[in-house]
């Protein structure tokens, strides 16, 4: 499954404390989970993980579902599992690849039918979404051979596909229709005026549907072929285990619903598990796609997909006490043992920054199911989840208490969220216009020129319309539709970077039109954030190449990481001696590539430091190629091992800097390609006594 990346724009706790007012919102019925059960609260593990210690530790937290990956055609690895959970009131979901090496090996023998792009590339690795016999191979046999087991023991709960194409470079998802020889054949059947395969060369196949304006029509054929394959794989497994289900992670294609929706039955509706939610967690469009798939009478439950490592643990209760009250529930996710997470802490060098002890994610998880079971007993309960209110500094506004410039609009009224009747104490400024093209202006305090990372964030509602935000009269981002059926508090975010002349700055909120299904022109103003961009940092000490194989260098603690002695040398690739240089970032970018040889499968060591004239909150902001790691004053902040470019301030980390100079030390890997780093630091404005440099 491939992952999604990229820094978030505004605070984790202020996206907490957005979606916490929702948490409330009426008397809703908690959402069906997919066999009647409740909503899935699941985690997705390998089998070698799910040790009794462990499933002991995910059942007192009020986990219901594993989703147990053993990607091969044989049952022995869940055996024990099964047993494991059994004993503990767990179900499980034997989890798998559609498109892995096992798969393609059964599936393509004697099959030579292939995707077929658009443009007519046939593809090597990648089956055809109506072949019916890689179907077969892939998904049926091993549901089928499942079936045998589950219909007699209960815990089985299912089998989850990963839909996505594995096994080799050239593979393509399913992110366009087939026009391969056999789906253009079956498409004729029936229909009129459509060439045959032999007159109408693959490249020529979608360009004459696009003039006969019959591309619709054609994907509404897959559509159906898709549903009806799988449909079929699912009526024979019922026939064998009544109660037996499917999941399906539906990343990357445009089969997404039809998957699921094939597979999925009223009596077992098909868990989709989503993986665009793993940095952000639930959000309101995820809840209007449910509603569409129902309004369509497909019986699939969305499932959101949390990321564990990308958010602190006090964050997640709310998202997952969300995603299993609006949705079908939620899945927990992680590429290192869950033993980290919820047992303890070994040590051992991680891909990525854990925050958080396994103490505080058992309690936060604990939480958010004792809320879900109440919830549940009584659909008028409303949660005792609290959000972390946004914290107010010279960069974060709360406009509610904001001076109102527009002098033909009365004073907008601060209404507490409390007041709507939600459990939240934070407050936003409701400014009710006439119309379109009316607007309100807000002055704020700060009055600093220069680089600015700027985000507006705007409350919604039944009666809220399309705004466009501007600073200082330049847009920041398109129009926002900020129209929800309920009220949802500071999720509604405008933002860009912005160069600002020093002087007192002003936000102004126009509505420029409304949703068909928006009753009025309210607009909720909550909070505006204003980061100047400080420079790039000029110059470091580096120290490199150390070797990198398979990423294990990333992983590995090299002696910089265990002390910073500039005056050292120590072995590197090959056993060559390394030492530290200074060395320029030309235009702020540390070109390591040019820098160091050997540069492919490396890694190399950044020192600089960063002087505040005060303790204070801050942005570090990072662009490395590849991954990175970030200790700030010896302690690590920030760890990311990915495969990527150069994009600067790609990376936002939250961190506490102290009065004097602050010691930043950067890990980067390298892979092949390009290798470098950029890096600088947010403030409230330009600072003359807020600098850079290498040595200490």
């Amino acid at each position: 499954m491939r992952r999604t990346w990229g820094g978030l724009w505004v605070a984790a706790v202020a996206m907490a404390m957005a979606l916490g007012a929702v948490a409330g919102g009426g008397a809703r019925a908690a959402a069906a989970g997919p066999d009647g059960a409740g909503p899935v609260r699941g985690i997705y593990l390998g089998a070698g993980e799910c040790t009794d210690e462990l499933l002991d530790a995910l059942r007192d937290v009020g986990l219901n579902t594993l989703f147990v990956t053993n990607n091969t055609y044989d049952l022995a690895p869940l055996r024990p599992v099964v047993e494991r959970a059994k004993a503990r009131g767990l179900r499980v979901y034997w989890a798998m690849f559609f498109h892995g090496g096992p798969e393609i090996e059964r599936g393509f023998a004697d099959n030579p039918r292939r995707f077929v792009r658009q443009d007519g590339t046939v593809t090597q690795r990648t089956t055809c979404p109506l072949d019916e016999v890689y179907w077969e191979k892939a998904a049926g046999e091993r549901a089928l051979m499942l079936a045998q087991w589950a219909a007699t023991e209960p815990t089985i709960a299912g089998i989850a596909y990963d839909i996505e194409m594995y096994g080799g470079a050239s593979d393509y998802d399913w992110d366009q229709f087939c026009v391969c020889d056999r789906c253009w054949a079956a498409f004729r059947e029936g229909r009129s005026g459509v060439p045959a395969a032999s007159a109408l060369p693959a490249a020529e196949r979608w360009p004459w549907l696009t003039r006969a304006g019959r591309t619709e029509e054609y994907e509404a054929f897959q559509r159906a072929g898709v549903r009806r394959i799988t449909a079929d794989i699912a009526r024979r497994v019922h026939a064998i285990a009544p109660n037996m289900g499917f999941a399906i992670l539906p990343y990357g294609t445009i089969f997404a619903d039809d998957v699921p929706a094939g597979f999925g039955t009223a009596k077992l509706p098909c868990p989709a598990m989503r993986e665009d939610t793993y940095s952000a967690g639930y959000r309101m469009d995820v809840e209007a796609d449910q509603a569409r798939l129902d309004r369509e009478g497909a019986h699939v439950r969305i499932l959101i997909g949390l990321w564990a490592h990308k958010r602190p643990p006090e964050q997640w209760p709310l998202h997952a006490y969300l995603s299993a009250t609006r949705v079908g529930g939620y899945w927990l996710y992680e590429e290192f043992p869950f033993s980290r997470v919820f047992l303890r802490d070994t040590g051992e060098p991680l891909r990525f920054t854990l925050q958080g002890s396994p103490a505080e994610w058992r309690s936060a998880f604990t939480l958010a199911n004792q809320e879900i079971d109440r919830r549940l007993a009584d659909p008028d309960y409303r949660p005792a989840l609290m959000p972390t209110r946004l914290r107010r500094t010279d960069c974060a506004m709360d406009l509610s208490v904001m001076p109102l410039v527009a002098p033909t609009l009365a004073k907008p009224d601060p209404v507490a969220w409390a007041d709507d009747g939600f459990p939240w104490t934070g407050e936003y400024a409701r400014v009710e216009l006439r119309g379109p093209g009316e607007q309100v202006t807000f002055a704020l305090p700060h009055r600093y020129g220069g680089p600015h990372q700027v985000c507006v964030l705007l409350a919604g509602g039944p009666a809220s319309p399309i705004v466009q935000v501007r600073l200082d009269g330049k847009a920041v981002g398109p129009p926002l539709d900020t129209y929800s059926p309920r009220l949802t508090p500071a999720l509604f975010e405008a933002k860009a970077d912005l160069e600002l002349d020093a002087t007192p700055h002003r936000v102004t909120l126009e509505a420029v039109g409304k949703n068909p299904a928006s009753t009025g022109y309210v607009i909720r103003a909550e909070s505006a954030l204003l980061y100047y961009l400080g420079p790039f940092c000029p110059e470091y000490y580096v120290i490199g190449p150390f070797p990198n194989p398979e990423h294990r260098g990333f992983l590995e603690a090299y002696p910089p990481e265990r002390e910073l002695k500039l005056s050292a040398s120590y072995p590197g690739v090959d056993g060559k001696p390394v030492s530290w240089r200074r060395m320029e970032a030309t235009g702020g970018f540390l070109d390591l590539e040019k820098l160091l040889t050997p540069n492919e499968w490396t890694v190399a060591y950044a020192l600089t430091y960063y002087y505040s004239p005060r303790a204070r909150p801050a942005r570090l902001l990072l662009g490395s190629d590849d991954g990175a790691k970030v200790w700030l004053n010896g302690q690590l902040v920030w760890s990311e091992m990915e495969r990527r470019g150069n994009d600067a301030d790609r990376d936002r980390v939250e961190v506490q800097l102290q009065r004097g100079w602050n010691q930043i030390l950067v890990k980067v890997e390298q892979g092949e390609g390009g290798w470098g780093l950029r890096l600088r630091m947010t403030d409230v404005g330009p600072k003359a006594d807020s600098r850079w440099r290498a040595g200490p």
